[in-house]
């Protein structure tokens, strides 16, 4: 009857299927518990028939706010972009004054971001316990003031020699002598 119409069938639940029973119980009309698990199931159709109707109730808050923003006097559009403007001028003089009392304390540049605070003093309370918490970003994993675990290196390049002048006269030596000739 389904096809004479030209309307979709209804969806037919696991029991009236024809097919063994594998456990999975319906909790509402259409969601299915999963038998090991216990969690919900929304049939494929089911979620598709909600993910269009998603679409559709965005494309029509779009249509909507579009109509209020046209409905707008001009001074409700200049006031709005006047609030727009102050929020940006706020954030802007914050990170300025982060930036102003970072340089002051000295506090590392990657650091800077983990500085809060809305007033001068408390940037500056918030700086003093970064530097006590992270050290001055010398070495990162180093608290101000500790030896470094990591041993430090006399690196040369490999032309240099590394022997005194007084032992590479002695080598010099040794190797005439083997040589047979005089010193």
């Amino acid at each position: 009857m389904a096809e004479e119409t030209g309307t979709q069938a209804p969806t037919q639940t696991p029991a009236s299927t024809g097919t063994p029973d594998t456990g999975a119980k319906t909790a509402s009309a259409g969601v299915f518990i999963h038998p090991e698990t216990g969690e919900k199931m929304v049939p494929l159709s089911i979620a598709r028939k909600h993910e269009d109707r998603a679409k559709e109730n965005f494309a029509a808050a779009q249509k909507l706010a579009a109509i209020e923003e046209s409905q707008k006097t001009e001074s409700q559009k200049a006031a709005d972009r006047i609030a727009a403007l102050e929020r940006e001028a706020a954030d802007a003089k914050s990170t300025a004054l982060r930036y102003e009392v970072g340089a002051e304390k000295g506090v590392p540049t990657k650091l800077l971001r983990y500085l809060t605070g809305s007033t001068k003093e408390e940037l500056e309370a918030n700086a003093a316990q970064l530097l006590a918490d992270f050290g001055t970003g010398t070495d990162p994993g180093k608290a101000p003031g500790a030896q470094s675990a990591r041993p430090k290196e006399a690196l040369r390049p490999g032309a240099a020699p590394t022997a005194s002048p007084d032992q590479k006269q002695l080598i010099n030596d040794r190797i005439r002598q083997a040589a047979g000739r005089r010193t």
